[in-house]
């Protein structure tokens, strides 16, 4: 009987804590929405998607890849616990294959995950990446990924969350 009580307390937790974070990513999306209509740039608009995804969302690193065409590289929006969540971008001329050309979202687990996005990062135990897609061609451009140090961390309601962010 008592470990009945404990199992549906456990249970109730659970739900309790999927509730929350409901209610956060409902906020979250609200506010970038409020946030975009007084947006001047692309990049502004990339920082407070970071900074706001990181501060909500508790991801550790969150990075958004765009492809350039004309140069055959990318350049790399990104915000992370491993350089004092200051947001930075870069151009690199490599981004790791399995982002190049993403067409489905792809949650990589500790094994998978060999090397950081940009040297000098730490390695996450769990990685989420989605492909942003341009719709006039459905050709995809670049991906937008997330990281944490919980090798179990993108749960199914996250990921339907960043999928609605990407």
């Amino acid at each position: 009987m008592t470990s009945d009580v404990s199992k549906y307390k456990d249970k109730i937790q659970k739900l309790e804590q999927e509730l929350e974070q409901q209610k956060g990513t409902l906020w979250l999306l609200g506010e970038i929405m409020k946030q975009s209509a007084n947006i001047e740039s692309f990049k502004q608009l990339m920082s407070i998607l970071t900074d706001m995804v990181m501060g909500v969302m508790g991801v550790t690193s969150c990075y958004l890849c765009i492809e350039n065409e004309r140069r055959q590289d990318y350049k790399i929006f990104f915000r992370s616990n491993n350089q004092d969540n200051k947001f930075m971008e870069t151009i690199q001329q490599v981004i790791p294959k399995d982002l190049k050309n993403l067409e489905v979202i792809r949650k990589f687990t500790s094994e998978e995950i060999k090397a950081p996005i940009l040297e000098g990062m730490d390695i996450p135990k769990a990685r989420l990446a989605l492909p942003l897609v341009n719709f006039s061609d459905n050709r995809p451009f670049g991906a937008l990924v997330l990281e944490h140090e919980e090798s179990d961390f993108f749960t199914e309601n996250k990921i339907v969350f960043f999928e609605t962010i990407a």
